[in-house]
């Protein structure tokens, strides 16, 4: 057989004829005799091959005749051909790996499957430094993706050392027919590799495959260079807490001067790269390192020299980000030369018109951050001459970007915020809504935060309760305080998140936003009634005894316990003998379960099925649905003492004013051992009903439907529980509509994005957008109850502007932040010169 498939090959006979034949001969019975010879041949064609398509015929003989002699084919395969397969030299190296995958594919589940593998680690290596090019890479990251196990593990350090080089020495692909597929693969090159960087060798905690491979990386970019290592901007993609830990592996003391500028000129070129992001947090994670070590000189230095470049780096919109955010950081925590101050804004000149003609909402950002930052050059170098702006201030003024808004969403981040001259004139936004400061991850305290001070009537009764200093309320109070009355954009809220973060709560680091607010209404409950404790003690005190506090009507609850506490009946009964257990439980969450298979992998979970979306109705009305008690869920009878098969059923009896519903997104996989997020849209409606039932002889009885209206939606930005984002959706809760007509009339529907510093107006639609992103799903809502009762009365109804403008701060905090208005007011006037004074020179 092997020789008639010779001669078939090089016969005179066109391919599509010899293409019939070899489909005839593959789909006819294979004799072992010629097993053999065909696999040799096979083999030869694969890597040696002088046509496309002989390459690929002998890649299909291959594995044909491989898998229909699989008995032979286990003696076959061995490391003596693995070994020359993949170390002598072939015209077609590609195909050596294409060959390795399948025939390990074959033989997955044999004895010999395992001992093949390790070879094949010590292999790889040796095989990419032969075959140093990115084709060669791809194939290799092909195999690698589809048998993990065949990933190196005790030849780690010198498997990522090859993938650096490859990288290095790649140049920047260019637009083509291969150009996604190029970029693909150096996409995945970054990704397995901070994948082999985080994954320790198995037995081995010495393991210094990180450490190793981070000093080689920058041992070859602190190098003089001719060509910038684009490529190795792909590493721009590795999340900001391992980026912090490479920046910690850094040796800055053995570094000079010319070696850390290669270094962050390579590092900045990165941002070339069509993909590249958060390449600011490794310039700045070097730049804050150099400070800190005392290279302040060089610092200034290398970001003198290197700030042309990161303005020319504004015009793309891919870098634009990081560079503008660079650029912020240099011009806040460096101060630079009046000659350098005077050269960066004459570049100005240049880049402000070529953004100002975009016209896109990212390039009048970059317009107002570059103004910000020359006047703030201006303010401190304001004895320099001033003739050297006059062209600058010319162009700007040409432009007439005195409309342009204000948008500060490119320098929010924590290494840009403190600034210690304010770079802009600050205005409270036009929502007149005050934002939170993020105090190192804490988004989801800010969200928590929010969500409580949009409880218009809550947050009244908060802000009116006589309590002493220190405590939690009190700081919510101030907090409150400042969102009503400062004239800033943002508050700081450095000392809440000190006093109310629970115990268990790893500093700076991503927390459950409603985990945080349940930690924070039971927190507030337990220091209100101990202060109502001490009261009612030293009242009685003075008539000559001492009782307990006791709560024993509406009136005496906490304001916790009226606002968003209600109550669950448990009922439990016996299939067996019939008996009913009941027990009551107050709850302040319903926590909603998603529907999800344990065995379903995470790559799976992280893709929404719109079609198959969920409602947060059928939600409730499943967790309020009779479940049955069988097989290895049994409950203990009391009366039968023993387990039995039973049904339980939960009833709600008391409906809070305001109910917080949780959905349980993140979940535990078994199989893996990680915790994933189930990335289900569910819908939410805005207005919801549910059934409250009442007691009556220990028997229940429906009491009536209860209405909520929709008031806020916390949405997690993020893969899993551990990292993202969260952002609130939010409207006022105040009952705005005397009349009962439309539960959407009685709320007023003006809505926020609440999104750490930022405030901006949105509408309800926003829930649409969702519908499309991989990753933003909303978890966590509040609802609050509306009753025809309570319209009836009017007590409820208000006018919204006029509740904000009378609404009641305490008076130690009154003074407070009427100070701190007028030392803003005071430099708000102090920057107003320094425009006037710039513009006399126009």
């Amino acid at each position: 057989m092997d020789q008639i498939l010779q001669g078939l090959f090089v016969s005179n006979h066109p391919d599509i004829l010899k293409e019939k034949i070899l489909q005839k001969i593959l789909k006819s019975p294979k004799t072992a005799q010629d097993t053999v010879p065909v696999l040799n041949l096979a083999v030869k064609w694969s890597l040696d091959g002088e046509t496309a398509f002989q390459c690929t015929s002998g890649v299909r003989l291959y594995e044909n005749w491989a898998r229909d002699n699989e008995e032979i084919f286990q003696k076959y395969f061995n490391k003596v051909l693995m070994n020359d397969i993949l170390i002598n030299s072939h015209q077609n190296p590609t195909a050596a790996i294409v060959i390795i995958e399948k025939s390990l594919q074959i033989l997955k589940g044999t004895e010999c499957y395992a001992s093949l593998v390790k070879y094949f680690q010590q292999l790889i290596t040796i095989f990419l430094k032969q075959n140093s090019n990115l084709q060669c890479l791809a194939i290799i990251f092909s195999l690698l993706m589809k048998q993990p196990k065949c990933v190196p593990v005790y030849q780690r350090y010198d498997f990522c050392c090859v993938i650096i080089d490859i990288l290095y020495v790649t140049r920047t692909p260019k637009q083509g027919v291969n150009f996604l597929q190029e970029v693909k693969t150096i996409n995945t090159a970054g990704q397995i590799l901070f994948q082999l960087w985080e994954n320790c060798t198995p037995n081995n905690s010495n393991d210094d495959t990180k450490k190793n491979s981070v000093h080689y990386l920058f041992s070859l970019i602190s190098q003089p260079f001719d060509s910038p290592a684009v490529c190795l901007g792909t590493l721009s993609q590795i999340p900001v807490k391992s980026v912090e830990e490479i920046i910690d592996l850094i040796n800055i003391d053995v570094i000079n001067k010319p070696r850390i500028s290669n270094t962050i000129y390579q590092i900045l070129h990165w941002l070339d790269w069509p993909f590249s992001q958060r390449v600011h947090i490794w310039i700045i994670g070097i730049f804050e390192k150099l400070a800190a070590a005392g290279f302040d000189e060089v610092l200034k230095e290398i970001a003198q020299e290197a700030i042309v470049f990161i303005v020319n780096m504004l015009k793309p919109i891919a870098s634009r980000e990081s560079a503008a955010k660079i650029l912020v950081h240099i011009y806040t925590k460096i101060q630079l030369s009046p000659d350098s101050t005077s050269h960066m804004i004459m570049s100005l000149v240049d880049i402000i018109p070529i953004l100002a003609e975009e016209k896109s909402s990212t390039g009048l950002a970059c317009i107002e951050i570059l103004l910000a930052n020359m006047e703030l050059e201006i303010y401190w170098h304001s004895k320099e001459p001033f003739i050297k702006y006059r062209q600058t201030c010319f162009s700007i003024k040409e432009l007439q970007l005195n409309k342009v808004k204000p948008l500060a969403a490119l320098c929010n981040t924590s290494n840009c915020r403190n600034f210690t001259v304010p770079p802009l004139e600050i205005k409270k936004a036009l929502t007149r809504k005050t934002g939170l400061c993020n105090v190192k991850n804490s988004c989801y305290m800010n969200s928590a935060i929010q969500v409580l001070f949009m409880l218009d009537n809550f947050r009244q009764e908060v802000l009116g309760m006589p309590v002493p200093p220190g405590g939690i309320i009190s700081k919510l109070q101030e907090v409150f305080s400042y969102l009503l009355s400062s004239q800033r954009p943002s508050f700081y809220p450095s000392e809440f998140y000190c006093n109310a973060n629970p115990s268990w709560f790893a500093k700076y680091e991503q927390q459950d936003c409603a985990e945080f607010l349940s930690h924070l209404l039971n927190a507030f409950d337990e220091e209100e009634k101990k202060n109502s404790t001490k009261t009612e003690s030293l009242s009685d005190k003075n008539k000559g005894e001492i009782t307990k506090c006791e709560i024993v009507d509406s009136k005496s609850r906490t304001l916790i316990d009226r606002n968003f506490f209600g109550k669950l009946r448990n009922s439990t009964r016996c299939l067996k003998c019939q008996t009913e257990t009941k027990y009551e439980e107050r709850f302040s969450f319903l926590l909603l379960a998603l529907p999800h298979d344990d065995d379903e992998e995470e790559e799976v979970k992280e893709e929404k099925n719109i079609n198959d979306k969920l409602d947060i109705r059928d939600l409730i009305q499943n967790y309020f649905t009779v479940e049955e008690l069988k097989v290895s869920n049994q409950f203990k009878c009391p009366n039968c003492d023993d387990y039995r098969d039973g049904i339980r059923q939960v009833f709600l009896i008391d409906a809070p004013e305001y109910l917080n519903l949780t959905l349980s997104r993140f979940s535990y996989n078994k199989k893996n051992k990680k915790r994933s997020k189930i990335m289900a849209y569910v819908n939410y409606p805005k207005e919801l009903c549910l059934k409250c039932f009442t007691t009556n002889d220990e028997s229940l009885v429906v009491e009536e439907d209860i209405n909520y209206v929709l008031c806020s939606v916390v949405i997690h930005s993020g893969y899993n529980s551990d990292s993202g984002h969260c952002i609130l959706l939010s409207r006022h809760s105040c009952l705005i509509n005397e009349h009962y007509t439309n539960l959407n009339n009685l709320l007023k529907d003006n809505w926020y994005i609440f999104n750490d510093e930022s405030v901006t107006e949105t509408k309800y639609n926003f829930s649409d957008t969702l519908k499309s992103s991989k990753s933003d799903t909303p978890y966590f809502f509040i609802y609050r109850r509306v009753t025809k009762e309570l319209l009836d009365s009017g007590e409820l109804c208000c006018n919204l502007e006029e509740l904000l403008e009378k609404s009641v701060i305490p008076e130690r905090f009154q003074k407070e932040i009427s100070k701190d208005n007028e030392r803003l007011f005071i430099k708000q006037k102090k920057k107003k010169k320094i425009v006037i004074s710039c513009e006399k020179y126009l």
